[in-house]
């Protein structure tokens, strides 16, 4: 908690239908109520000439941004009081209101996720949900933990790929970014939460999960997992795909895993052989015209096939090795 309390607070002083479909059991649930704690409304709603004595209060609501910091500190009321007299920051907090309003549309999308989220895992404790304005901190655009979620709403607003890129973000990544990612994104930190957890990441910035099929059947199993948190969304939203990259997987799948067997890739742990298939990024140096992340995609059609041959209630369901979830899919492109 700690980790992840400390990014928060630097950020709230600093700125304040198809065979996957049918595989994975995609059913609706009814929604459940969501309440979010804006914390960006709140801040920016502070007068700047007073908000040294509205801090505690502030604090007292919001302890996920500001628990634990100094406000009786000259230099931390100087940096809420610039950021919110900010002219970029009141321009994207503008933004904001005009995209979320009250967030009762967000407060519905997240309602109806949550209940799949606990027809799905009836032990899941409902999180409470915070909103904020991040200064597009990407990494922490979507925090999870603790029964705590944090989303940064100014990542995630309509036609604001051109802002995103002018902040440096790559262009794949700032096209990616809208209303339409979040539930997906949202989806995706409750799926890793659940999952095993997994091994540190190494110097080169990867995880170390072992062979490629252990990455394959990870990411797979977190596909399915948002398929069925989210059983009205495209399937190529979930995967960030166009419809060409969508349809390079679906011309090249059995070509793809023929010649993954053919290299003996599938057990291979060297990241140095792999990383083409599991990293992000604009395509694929591996195959021309080939999407990024092709370990998602199959892996998402192994875990399908693997759902089809085990009990839903299955107390395994998610913990399977890797090698095993393999052999009872009998998955064969």
């Amino acid at each position: 908690m700690k980790h992840w309390m400390d990014k928060m607070r630097v950020w709230g002083l600093a700125l304040g239908l198809t065979v996957t479909a049918v595989a994975c059991g995609r059913r609706a649930a009814e929604p459940v109520p969501v309440s979010l704690h804006r914390y960006e409304r709140a801040l920016m709603a502070l007068p700047p000439d007073s908000i040294a004595a509205a801090l505690p209060a502030l604090a007292a609501e919001y302890a996920p941004y500001l628990s634990g910091a100094d406000l009786a500190d000259p230099q931390n009321v100087l940096q809420l009081q610039t950021f919110v007299l900010d002219p970029w920051v009141k321009e994207i907090y503008a933004a904001v209101e005009d995209t979320y309003g009250d967030g009762s549309g967000l407060s519905d999308e997240l309602g109806r996720l949550f209940a799949q989220a606990q027809a799905l895992f009836p032990d899941l404790q409902m999180p409470q949900v915070y909103t904020y304005i991040s200064g597009l901190d990407y990494p922490n655009r979507v925090v999870y933990a603790d029964s705590v979620l944090s989303l940064a709403l100014d990542l995630y607003l309509p036609d604001h790929a051109a802002q995103y890129r002018a902040a440096g973000f790559p262009n794949y990544i700032a096209q990616r970014l809208g209303p339409a990612a979040l539930p997906v994104e949202v989806a995706q930190a409750i799926a890793v939460e659940r999952l095993p957890s997994r091994a540190a990441e190494s110097a080169d910035g990867l995880t170390r999960m072992g062979t490629l099929l252990d990455e394959v059947v990870y990411q797979g199993k977190i596909l399915c997992i948002v398929d069925r948190l989210l059983p009205a969304v495209d399937e190529r939203q979930k995967l960030f795909y166009d419809e060409a990259q969508w349809r390079w997987c679906k011309d090249n799948e059995a070509a793809l895993w023929h010649y993954w067997m053919k290299e003996q890739l599938l057990y291979e742990t060297d990241l140095s052989r792999t990383k083409h298939y599991i990293n992000d990024g604009p395509g694929n140096l591996a195959f021309q015209d080939a999407p990024p992340r092709l370990a998602q995609y199959i892996g998402w059609r192994i875990v399908s096939r693997y759902l089809q041959r085990v009990p839903a209630d299955d107390p395994q369901l998610w913990t399977r090795p890797a090698q095993e979830v393999l052999r009872i899919s009998a998955y064969k492109p």
